[in-house]
């Protein structure tokens, strides 16, 4: 995404009982356009779903997951958070015992999949959340 055309944007996964949601949020700078930012962010996708995954790649990512669960989980204050929020949207307190494990099988093959199936244009949902003007 064009620094120019966003403040922030990220994307990612809520833990939850029902089958996950991929989000991703753009906050865009002053002046931008929503329509203009949408084809941006087009753009990218369909970079993205034309670029396969490559092993390098994914061992980053897994290390990042790694870590950031071991650094969220340091402090009492961390660990219980992890712990309710884990009761919460999945039912479990324990769900954060198994989720590096998991994430540690999931292979190129399994990232394919999903890409092609579940990010597709026809699966999408687009918001649009704009501040109303202040009559002044």
């Amino acid at each position: 995404m064009d620094a120019e055309l966003a403040v922030i944007a990220r994307a990612g996964l809520e833990p939850t009982v029902d089958p996950l949601l991929f989000t991703i949020n753009v906050v865009i700078r002053a002046g931008c356009e929503l329509a203009e930012v949408e084809a941006a962010l087009d753009v990218e996708l369909e970079l993205f779903s034309s670029s396969p995954i490559n092993k390098r790649e994914l061992d980053m990512t897994l290390s990042r997951a790694r870590a950031q669960f071991v650094m969220a989980g340091e402090s009492i204050t961390g660990q219980a958070h992890i712990i309710g929020m884990a009761e919460a949207a999945v039912d479990d307190y324990r769900w954060y015992e198994s989720t590096v494990e998991k994430l540690s099988k999931v292979t190129l093959d399994d990232l394919e999949r999903v890409r092609r199936t579940y990010l597709t244009k026809k699966n999408r949902t687009v918001g649009w959340y704009q501040p109303e003007k202040i009559k002044g």
